[in-house]
């Protein structure tokens, strides 16, 4: 796209090869005016015959100087040709003829274009520039945002662009270099900080992003790859403490992300993964102790965690279960004797425990219960027989025992 933006130039190429050869019926009305030595010094011409001079030639020495035209019969011309040695060396054209020019072109000793400017938002000023070799193009600069810099560079091979640089932040300096093959966006190079230097390199393949990698901290090493797939976002890897080894990797699903691996070690295992639904996190699993089983699970709804799953000691099996009211700590679960079955039960109000139940018999029946106040026990009852009933209770004051009641 940017490379086309020079595409509205309408390069009035029949301006530089004037020629004032007209049919016997056209012939235009021509006054000659000539110097003190006899030589011809100016002509006017009226090409339309309808009275008002339209063309200016002026000569020096007898030869031809400047030639001025006025294409819009206003009288006043709108373009003007330079001549050096009687070859046409610049050309200025005054496109919407308000008296001053918008294009100017620069011919070589050979008669080629090599220059061209144009002043496209009619300020009197040039906004775009371009460069040719042998009439062909080789570079365009652009002022794209007018305001006197110039923040866009085009460089060509064999009239093809091979090669853009643009000021994207507008400080006053390239920040984004792009690469063509074929006219076609190979790679782009960013110096993201206005430092001068590359920070991060993206990659394509028939003009679809395929990778980049970054220098997230300036320390002049890559520390982050990211791979796409028709455009999209797919893996992302980080090696987030600079020793080269990447110990982050992230998956995405339609660019939104579904799941995280960290703390990777040499082997290739992570310790902590994290599992997203709609780019929200719903699953943590963690191998604290890098075992290869995972001792932690913490699960999320509206990324708010609601359950914790948890192996105390490592044996590979589950036994405490921790719930959780609007991110807070609501209740625990302990499975003391290892047969799957929570045995030991918590209850918090405002992350402050208020009651805890426990099973000292393992046999599925609750027969303990204990309540507290400000993190204080205040009351606890038993059911020592284990027949379903409590016969004895204990009752505290500033968590030390002041009666005992049983039966």
């Amino acid at each position: 796209m940017i490379r086309n933006i020079w595409s509205f130039l309408f390069i009035i190429f029949m301006l530089l090869n004037f020629s004032i050869g007209f049919s016997q019926e056209e012939k235009p009305k021509v006054k000659t005016f000539y110097d003190e030595e006899g030589r011809i010094a100016r002509q006017e011409l009226d090409n339309n015959r309808d009275g008002k001079t339209d063309a200016w030639f002026y000569y020096v020495d007898g030869k031809l100087e400047r030639q001025e035209e006025d294409k819009d019969g206003d009288g006043k011309p709108d373009i003007w040709t330079y001549y050096l040695n009687e070859k046409i060396d610049k050309q200025e054209v005054d496109t919407n003829f308000d008296g001053y020019p918008e294009l100017w072109f620069f011919l070589d000793n050979k008669g080629s274009l090599s220059r061209k400017w144009k002043d496209s938002n009619k300020d009197r000023k040039v906004d775009i520039w371009t460069y040719y070799e042998d009439g062909r193009i080789v570079k365009q600069e652009g002022d794209i945002d007018f305001d006197g810099k110039k923040d866009l560079i085009l460089h060509y091979k064999n009239e093809r662009l091979v090669k853009r640089e643009e000021d994207t932040k507008k400080r006053g300096k390239i920040d984004l270099w792009s690469y063509f093959e074929n006219e076609k966006l190979v790679k782009e190079e960013q110096d993201i900080n206005g430092d001068g230097r590359i920070d991060k390199t993206y990659f394509y393949e028939n003009e679809k992003l395929v990778s980049s990698h970054e220098d997230t901290n300036n320390d002049d090493k890559i520390d982050l790859w990211s791979y796409y797939r028709d455009g999209k976002l797919v893996r992302r890897e980080a090696d987030t403490k600079g020793d080269g080894h990447k110990d982050i990797k992230s998956f995405y699903e339609d660019s939104k992300l579904k799941r995280v691996e960290e703390g990777i070690d040499l082997s290739g295992r992570p310790k902590i993964v994290y599992h997203y639904q709609g780019g929200e996190l719903v699953r943590q699993e963690e191998d604290r102790n890098r075992d290869g089983n995972i001792d932690n699970i913490l699960l999320y709804e509206k990324e708010m965690l609601v359950t914790r799953h948890f192996d105390s000691d490592n044996d590979g099996k589950i036994d405490v279960w921790y719930t959780y009211n609007k991110g807070k700590i609501a209740k625990i679960e302990e499975d003391t004797n290892k047969d799957g079955k929570a045995d030991i039960l918590s209850y918090y109000q405002e992350e402050k425990l208020t009651k805890q139940e426990g099973d000292t018999n393992y046999d599925g029946k609750i027969d303990i219960w204990s309540y507290y106040k400000d993190g204080k026990i205040e009351r606890q009852e038993e059911d020592t027989n284990y027949d379903g009933k409590i016969d004895i209770r204990f009752f505290y004051k500033n968590g030390r025992l002041i009666r005992e009641e049983r039966g």
